[in-house]
């Protein structure tokens, strides 16, 4: 029993060292592999770079097809971070930096958070090693896991303002994060407001009226200057997108919360970890509870408090997931993301039990474990996936500057599905197949009127649907032939669609270089022009 007591005092006097160990283990696939694939990456890394030409450059020929979005939207910081990164690094450099800073933010602002909630168990912020392989930040929605460190952050940080005797600068802090969590994503941002403003109602129930007033009026003042930024990027959207939405299936749903199923996206070798780490967590959800009221008489009113407070935050999480739609205003995987939030959140109510610490180091070695084993499967996949990204970036010597062009992919790998964007980001041409636009929570938006209406040897994007891929047809101007049609033949289809594609590729196109399964054609005309 002495040596026992002996090693987790070691552990618990070297905790802070160990953290930091398994933090860097954390990091290992970032500098395992050239390239980190992702689905939405590529596209984010694009439009950051042309959002800061356009920016610095006004009178750029990326401005006959694009125009900053003037709206300060509620999806911008990844995408501003990226354009700092890109005008000082590589674009594999950029994305490799970005996501560190998105591991390592995740890392301690989970921890700082937990410190708020328990201090005197720092073992519970080892819970969420497995969750830095999360599925958002793998699908590349770089703004919306950002936010979710913001979240951490801001949260933790009106946690520990609210003990301070001056709370001035303490405040101002919260309200600088409040802005930039804000700028990330609204989901994030609005659960910040719910726990805050919990927090509070909390203080109403033990009769502390004075001071519960006192920090309605500070909460209002740190996300004021949100909440009118928030008001104005509402308001001036229309009706029409404000009004779409549809709800996803409660039983998947469901079944994905219980499966883990987020940290499986890459390969089945990941299923049976996250299956298992999601029947332990529950496991000692369960434990927690039963020791709760177990020994209810001997825990004090603040531990009473804390236990329920973020027990009942977890359970109001866990049901907006099943009553929230999976899209609303044009923004989707909101189900998605709730279902990870969810799990963060029993992360949280886990931390706040008071479970003998036995229990809490074992919880510590699993999930270091866990997210380990996580990480080492998708490093691996990783070493064959980012050969796509390579070859992309090789297509994009044969693209010239000032030019236009389209990526077209046609495979049923998600990571194909923005890679080739890549090629035209790394020569600043205009691409038109870009989804972002289409959108008005993204920076950059397409112009109401192009020069011309581009084509594809005269398809426009409806001639193709096949294709999927769109651009506005400006049926008013000058026709003129796209420069250069990237297309990705990982599954080729045989339809009349496709086939009347590549019939136009064969009269008005060049096949230009070919990286398989990349092909890079370039227009008769702008062959000819360039030589």
């Amino acid at each position: 029993m002495g040596k026992w007591r002996d090693f987790t005092g070691f552990l618990t006097r070297y905790e802070r060292f160990l953290f930091l160990l398994a933090v860097l283990a954390m990091t290992h696939e970032v500098f395992s592999n050239s390239w980190l694939s992702n689905e939405d990456s590529p596209a984010h890394l694009y439009n950051s770079i042309v959002a800061r030409e356009l920016f610095l450059h006004p009178q750029s020929s990326l401005g006959n097809v694009f125009e900053l979005n003037h709206a300060i939207v509620p999806n911008c910081l990844g995408h501003l971070i990226l354009a700092v990164l890109t005008a000082f690094f590589s674009l594999e450099h950029a994305d490799k930096i970005f996501h560190l800073i998105t591991i390592l933010g995740m890392c301690f602002s989970f921890r700082f958070l937990i410190r708020q909630i328990n201090p005197e168990q720092p073992f519970y912020s080892w819970l969420i090693f497995p969750f830095i392989n999360i599925g958002t930040f793998y699908l590349g929605f770089y703004n919306f896991t950002l936010g979710v460190v913001l979240f951490f952050l801001t949260t933790a940080a009106w946690m520990w303002a609210e003990k301070k005797t001056h709370r001035i600068w303490p405040m101002v802090l919260v309200a600088v994060l409040s802005i930039l969590l804000f700028l990330t994503h609204l989901i994030p941002f609005v659960l910040f407001i719910f726990v805050a403003g919990a927090n509070i109602l909390i203080r109403f129930f033990r009769k502390e009226f004075r001071i519960a007033f006192i920090n309605i009026g500070l909460l209002f003042l740190v996300i004021f200057p949100a909440l009118i930024l928030f008001i104005k990027y509402f308001t001036r959207r229309t009706a029409a997108i404000r009004d779409l939405y549809y709800w996803a299936d409660s039983g998947e749903t469901f079944d994905s919360f219980i499966r883990l199923s987020h940290l499986a996206i890459h390969k089945m070798e990941q299923a049976p970890y996250a299956l298992f780490l999601s029947v332990f967590l529950l496991l000692m959800m369960c434990v927690s509870i039963f020791i709760f009221f177990w020994k209810r008489k001997t825990q004090t009113k603040d531990e009473k408090l804390r236990f329920v407070f973020w027990s009942a935050c977890f359970a109001f999480v866990f049901t907006l997931m099943f009553f929230l739609p999976n899209d609303f205003g044009g923004s989707g995987a909101l189900v998605y993301r709730l279902i990870e939030i969810s799990w963060i959140f029993l992360l949280l109510f886990l931390a706040a039990g008071k479970l003998p610490k036995i229990i809490v180091g074992i919880m510590a070695i699993v999930s270091l474990s866990i997210g380990i084993i996580l990480i080492q499967i998708k490093t691996d996949t990783m070493s064959n996936l980012n050969e796509f990204s390579k070859k992309a970036m090789g297509i994009s010597n044969s693209i010239t500057e000032n030019s236009t062009g389209v990526y077209i992919p046609i495979a049923s790998n998600w990571l194909l599905l923005h890679v080739g964007e890549l090629a035209f980001a790394e020569k600043k041409s205009a691409m038109l197949s870009n989804y972002e636009t289409t959108h008005d929570f993204f920076p950059l938006l397409w112009k109401k009127t192009f020069p011309y209406n581009y084509t594809i040897g005269g398809l426009a994007s409806e001639d193709i649907p096949c294709t999927n891929c769109f651009w506005p047809a400006q049926r008013d101007k000058p026709e003129k032939q796209i420069d250069y049609v990237l297309i990705c033949k990982e599954d080729v289809q045989d339809s009349s669609c496709y086939n009347r594609l590549c019939d136009t590729l064969a009269k008005k196109y060049v096949l230009k270089k070919t990286e398989e399964p990349f092909y890079l054609y370039q227009s008769k005309e702008s062959a000819a022009e360039n030589r």
